[in-house]
């Protein structure tokens, strides 16, 4: 099936359920795309205001204050923010100024999902999309995709700042108030606070307040309720388990030795009582009667 699907998508077909923002498929031929005008209108708003200076983040506040629907309220699917349902980030107008299909270039294979059974997808690098060129009608002009591309490739933002310094707690401390990941703001060499992300990317939309914590002061907390779970463990019980379970463990691995040495005894003797039939030594009814005994004792 992967297979099947990959060689439509090299094709130049359109295989997906839902269609990028700004398009929506050909009623005649649902592997084809035809530019939808009731969203392709805020695509090219997008691209205008970048080309004019304005900010991927700046372009995402501006669409969120105009209340513009997001792709996933335009399509009806469930939306990634769960706080704040309709608000646009930087990475859904990134995708939208990277993506080729704008420029009349079918664009497919950008993501993978982590497994069959988990909903997650990762982003693919750009060298395994597939583009397939000139399949449907742009919304944007190649030139101004082009200039957009050399923006973003000048952009700090578009570099990652690699200054050798990780956090103890990233990804792990959320803001109580909106439940937006806690952020990184270095005032000094010695100082560092935890600030709302949410409040700093969006602070004129009033999604949250202007508060911070001292990183310090929350790693000195989370270090003493740690001695007082620590301080409450009987070390001596965990000991005492952790021995019976290795214990386990080695008699577990004598059985499987001591059985795998059986099952190989029956291998032999059945290829010897072949043998043993192929040159007369036993009768057919000797040899059956012998070869169900051995399968009885490999299959035990």
């Amino acid at each position: 099936v992967r297979t099947a699907l990959t060689t439509k998508k090299i094709s130049g077909k359109f295989i997906g359920s839902q269609p990028p923002y700004g398009y929506k498929k050909d009623p005649k031929d649902k592997n084809h795309l035809v530019v939808d005008e009731e969203t392709a209108v805020y695509v090219r708003q997008i691209y205008k205001d970048f080309l004019a200076g304005d900010t991927v983040l700046g372009i995402a506040h501006k669409m969120s204050m105009n209340k513009v629907p997001t792709p996933s309220q335009q399509k009806n699917l469930t939306a990634t923010q769960k706080t704040f349902k309709g608000i646009w980030n930087d990475s859904i107008i990134k995708r939208i100024l990277t993506n080729p299909t704008y420029a009349g270039h079918l664009t497919q294979n950008t993501t993978r999902k982590i497994s069959y059974k988990v909903d997650k997808k990762v982003r693919l690098p750009k060298n395994e999309w597939i583009i397939i060129r000139n399949t449907h009608e742009p919304i944007i002009s190649q030139e101004d995709f082009d200039s957009v591309a050399e923006i973003l490739s000048k952009r700090s933002y578009n570099k990652k700042k690699r200054t050798g310094q990780t956090h103890l707690l990233s990804g792990l401390v959320f803001c109580k108030d909106c439940g937006g990941a806690m952020s990184f703001v270095k005032e000094s060499e010695k100082r560092t606070y935890l600030v709302c992300s949410r409040w700093r990317k969006n602070a004129k939309l009033g999604l949250c307040t202007s508060h911070s914590i001292r990183e310090s002061y929350v790693e000195n907390l989370i270090k003493e309720k740690l001695k007082e779970l620590a301080s409450a463990i009987n070390t001596s019980e965990i000991l005492i388990e952790a021995n019976a379970f290795l214990e386990d463990e080695k008699d577990d691995k004598k059985l499987i030795d001591s059985l795998k040495r059986k099952i190989d005894v029956c291998k032999n003797t059945a290829l010897s009582l072949y043998k043993d039939k192929a040159s007369g030594a036993i009768s057919e009814s000797e040899y059956i009667e012998l070869s169900e005994g051995i399968k009885s004792e490999r299959t035990i």
